[in-house]
């Protein structure tokens, strides 16, 4: 009787005798492997402030037509704002327009982390505020009417293929605002947890200054700031009193194409002034609350 070569038994039962966790390991480092091939070094952890305007199909056609426009105007006036007074922060005034996906009805937003989205969600409010009360773009203002958006920050990987952003953080982002019927602003489990471990609940941030978000900070990778420059909702070693609450709601889990989601949802109130041209300090204070605690159809 012919003898099987010892060797290619061996061989081959070392194929067939190896542990589903080194073949899973295997797959893994392959899909790591091609994952890089196709898009470098792309693929990050960033923060997504998705915003859409509440119940766009139900506007006019003159309104709906004009909505870009005046969404991208008051985007382009809260990134010259955040220029001026935000240098803690360094946004990146080319990134975020670069980055920015837009939807028709609002858009998605990159940022380096959920306080980067935070602070400059607060200041686009700010300005939605000032236009619907018709002290930016008046007659434009009273043409279209008042209109609300709703907003939401994801924390998740992101990619990039051909200059498009593509990733989890943006479809959970999008399922969010999704399950929103009114004009709330929620946040991620991701999100509430990345605020629970460098500040002790997003709460906390009420009595933060620039030296203390520097410290939390110090050894997170891909979060740009400049300990030595201002903020406008953070003072360096006085405890900010801009912010003057956060509430937040924890939502029950929800499921979202086979996909369950837990999310949170949060109101802010905040002082803000509207300043004279000809005269910085010349400024009328008012407090602005974005989103809300109404819980009512958020399933």
């Amino acid at each position: 009787m012919e003898e099987f070569d010892i060797r290619f038994t061996k061989d081959v039962s070392t194929i067939f005798d190896k542990d589903d966790s080194d073949e899973q390991k295997q797959e893994s480092n392959l899909l790591e492997n091609f994952s890089k091939k196709v898009f470098g070094n792309t693929v990050e952890k960033k923060a997504v402030l998705g915003m859409d305007i509440l119940k766009y199909s139900e506007y006019k056609e003159h309104q709906q037509n004009l909505m870009p426009f005046v969404f991208n105007i008051i985007f382009e006036k809260a990134i010259k704002d955040i220029e001026k007074t935000e240098k803690f922060f360094c946004f990146n005034k080319e990134e975020i327009r670069d980055d920015f996906i837009p939807t028709g009805d609002g858009g998605f937003f990159l940022f380096d982390s959920p306080l980067h989205a935070l602070v400059f969600n607060l200041h686009f409010f700010a300005v939605l505020h000032h236009f619907n009360t018709g002290h930016f773009y008046p007659k434009l203002s009273k043409y279209v009417g008042e209109f609300v958006i709703r907003s939401a920050i994801t924390l998740e990987k992101v990619f990039k293929y051909e200059k498009n952003h593509f990733g989890k953080a943006i479809i959970d982002n999008a399922r969010m605002l999704h399950k929103d019927k009114l004009n709330r602003f929620i946040i991620s489990n991701n999100v509430y947890e990345h605020f629970m471990k460098y500040f002790n609940g997003i709460e906390s941030i009420l009595i933060k200054s620039t030296e203390d978000i520097s410290y939390a900070y110090e050894q997170r990778k891909n979060t740009r700031l400049n300990p030595h420059s201002k903020s406008y909702f953070f003072m360096e070693a006085i405890k900010s009193n801009i912010i003057r609450s956060i509430h937040v709601q924890k939502m029950e889990r929800t499921m979202s194409k086979n996909t369950e989601i837990t999310f949170f949802n949060l109101e802010v109130q905040f002082q803000i002034s509207v300043f004279n041209d000809d005269n910085d300090e010349e400024a009328i204070p008012y407090i602005i609350t974005v989103g809300n605690l109404n819980a009512d159809n958020l399933d």
